[in-house]
């Protein structure tokens, strides 16, 4: 017994001891800040995440701010895409600014891997996300060893402030408005003159959350039996959530018109993808962002959207098709938040959002204004220079 119990306290103290080395690398000073310039991240990874630090690198690329790319997609045990973008090892130097894409639970492993620790001093920036109106569990700790927090939305620096004294700034996401190449829709086995209605989810977000259950009761009510209309649901890890994932599956053996895609695949693919739908849906109940819904806009597309959350900040009624919706306790049937008391999100009206459907379907000419008034928006709100103000502004690099 008192081995096993020496042997717990030896764990535990290693583990605070470790802790306090990282913690003492941070550098809590105000800029200006020096030294080299590293984004860290799931570079291999086809998750949101993983996506943010991809759209970091690109941004920093067009501005021209010369920096290293450090993947960690190995010490996730996360590896399911190639990496698109240059991947380094991590700088030797003992200061720098380090863009950490990892939210709050993966924070100190990261750091970790980086060996960020005393006697380095760097300028650390987490760059978290939340997707709820309430203060996430647990996420008040990791944030001592971090500088300072960026997130993509007020929405969800609202929510991050409850769990946090750190300075947390609202740096929105680098959306480029690039044309992909065209998609051969025979790929997916989608004929060429169907009406293409796409939906996005990764299972380790919450299938609940955001609600492909909802699309496709919207799809089905929207066109009933009629052919000529599909549904692409694209997932990732949708195995993960048995009892949701179930459902979407079961969905697509009885209706024909309905394709799941269950796999990861790079962001190109992903463009390609949305540019050859002819509407995006989301019936997210909460969304900290909504990147896909973005970068659906930029490429012109319509996009039918609930009225809540971090998506709100880029779209309005004028550049998208808005579903009401009632707040209600946000209780994840998925199993991946445990959302605080108080916390709520909207459940979309489902039959509002099938007239939208449908109206959409029958006004090529409505389509059309939408999607530019979109890209229109996107160009605005989320370009390089809106990105590049953000940045210089928090590094003072100009």
């Amino acid at each position: 017994m008192r081995m096993l119990l020496a042997s717990g306290l030896g764990r535990l103290t290693s583990r605070f001891a470790l802790e306090s080395l990282i913690a003492s690398a941070v550098r809590n000073t105000q800029c200006p800040l020096q030294g080299p310039v590293v984004i860290s991240g799931l570079f291999r990874t086809a998750s949101g995440i993983g996506e943010s630090a991809r759209i970091c690198s690109k941004a920093l690329q067009t501005l021209g701010i010369q920096h290293t790319n450090v993947d960690l997609s190995t010490n996730f045990n996360q590896i399911d895409i190639k990496a698109e973008h240059p991947v380094e090892a991590m700088p030797s130097a003992l200061s720098g600014v380090l863009l950490l894409h990892f939210n709050a639970p993966e924070t100190v492993h990261a750091l970790t891997a980086l060996r960020m620790m005393w006697p380095r001093r760097w300028h650390i920036i987490g760059n978290w996300v939340w997707e709820l109106d309430g203060e996430p569990l647990g996420w008040r700790t990791a944030s001592k060893f971090i500088s300072e927090i960026w997130t993509p939305s007020e929405y969800s620096r609202e929510a991050l402030l409850k769990a946090t004294n750190k300075r947390v700034t609202v740096v929105p996401y680098f959306v480029r408005s690039q044309q992909p190449q065209k998609l051969d829709r025979a790929k997916y086995g989608i004929e060429q003159n169907e009406f293409l209605v796409l939906s996005m989810a990764d299972a380790r977000s919450s299938l609940h959350r955001k609600n492909l259950i909802g699309s496709i009761n919207v799809f089905r009510n929207a066109f009933g039996a009629r052919q000529g209309f599909r549904l692409i649901l694209k997932t990732r890890n949708l195995r993960e959530d048995t009892a949701i994932g179930r459902m979407i599956f079961s969905a697509a053996r009885e209706d024909s018109r309905i394709t799941v895609i269950d796999r990861s695949i790079i962001s190109s693919e992903v463009m390609e993808l949305i540019d050859c739908c002819d509407v995006y849906l989301s019936l997210h109940r909460a969304e900290g962002f909504g990147l896909t819904m973005a970068e659906a806009m930029a490429l012109g597309k319509a996009v039918i959207a609930t009225g809540w959350s971090g998506n709100m900040e880029y779209m309005s009624n004028r550049s998208a098709a808005l579903v009401s919706y009632s707040l209600v306790p946000a209780l994840d049937k998925s199993g991946i938040y445990n959302p605080t008391v108080g916390t709520r999100w909207a459940e979309p009206d489902e039959a509002e959002a099938s007239r939208l459907l449908a109206l959409l379907a029958e006004s090529p000419a409505e389509r059309n204004r939408l999607g530019e008034a979109a890209r229109d928006a996107i160009n605005e709100k989320l370009s390089a220079k809106s990105y590049a103000n953000a940045l210089t502004k928090r590094l003072k690099m100009n």
